[in-house]
């Protein structure tokens, strides 16, 4: 799936430069009233798609005498989901703007939730010795999200390029249920748990910063082309219920994007407006795990802290919409 975003992307991105339909950036800058400053609001729909994913690694032993070096966890949660927007901006036209965009999933059924684990078992025989991995347990689960995004950012430039610098959220929560589980080198049996199983909510936090261009086919139709760096924060809650453990993390990494988005001038007023995004988030950190209730895995308490964390998600997004100009 994470290579299929990427070339879905370069194709979709190259061909919009190509084709002249343009697709870009953020909601609402177009239209602006020359010579004075301008307000407008805007309104779309859209589709995202993607994931957003933690891995843990854990270096010890298995309880008992089976010996590993190293565990690894993956959890990959999908976001393939209908997007409603409503944006505002406010600026002069051709030389500065301020823009607010705030987006929520109109779908909560994103797919299946994929939860992988491999063990890194060692071996040694007298002519060699070294390293496995092996995926000992997977399972998936029927999700749930809620999601709640924001972009605010200011612009300025002329003659057709620009800088810009901004702050986005991005809030997604899931709920987990019927799991299905099963052990790919036989290690456990398989098993289906109905019902909620777990929970999951992370939070990106990015200042960004990068460079856009202004292309004008015609007086009535834009293309507006953008690329974007910055810093993401990332932060996530993770409870297994079924184990009564809670996970919680924090990272921190990079964050990039690509943007197009084209708007088509109907009067003087009002326009279309198309667009499409792709971005990537790394990050990385630690993870604390408490047991808040005694199982058959042990007493109520911490289990561990400062456990090696990845946050990662990568994310396609296309909308189209209206604005009017005031």
């Amino acid at each position: 799936m994470k290579s299929t975003l990427v070339s879905v992307v370069i194709v979709t991105f190259l061909s919009l430069i190509y084709s002249g339909t343009g697709l870009a950036q953020e909601p609402a800058r177009e239209g602006l009233a020359d010579g004075k400053v301008s307000f407008n609001l805007g309104a779309d729909i859209g589709n995202l798609s993607g994931y957003t994913l933690y891995n843990i690694k854990i270096p010890g032993k298995f309880p008992g005498d089976y010996p590993f070096t190293e565990a690894e966890s993956e959890l990959e949660f999908p976001l393939d989901s209908w997007i409603g927007g409503l944006n505002a901006s406010v600026g002069k036209k051709g030389l500065w703007s301020i823009d607010l965009s705030l987006a929520k999933n109109l779908t909560g059924d994103t797919g299946k939730t994929k939860d992988s684990d491999w063990l890194t078992v060692g071996y040694g025989y007298k002519w060699k010795t070294g390293n496995t991995r092996e995926k000992f347990i997977y399972s998936e689960s029927d999700t749930k999200m809620d999601a709640f995004l924001l972009d605010l950012n200011g612009r300025y430039g002329s003659k057709g390029a620009f800088l810009i610098g901004g702050y986005r959220y991005q809030n997604f929560s899931f709920d987990l249920s019927n799991g299905n589980q099963s052990s790919p080198i036989g290690l456990l049996p398989p098993s289906y748990v109905s019902g909620k199983v777990a929970t999951y909510e992370i939070t990106y936090k990015i200042p960004y910063g990068g460079i856009g261009f202004d292309i004008r086919p015609s007086s009535k139709f834009s293309i507006n082309l953008l690329g974007v760096y910055g810093w993401a924060n990332a932060e996530d809650k993770d409870d297994h219920i079924l184990r009564s453990k809670r996970s919680t993390a924090e990272a921190d990494g990079s964050f990039y994007s690509i943007k197009a988005q084209g708007d088509l001038s109907l009067s003087k007023n009002l326009s279309l407006l198309a667009a499409i995004e792709y971005l990537k988030i790394d990050a990385n950190g630690t993870q604390d795990q408490v047991r808040y209730a005694a199982t058959d895995e042990g007493p109520a308490g911490t289990i561990a802290t400062g456990i090696d964390y990845k946050a990662e998600s990568e994310q396609l997004y296309f909308w189209a919409g209206v604005k009017y100009v005031f």
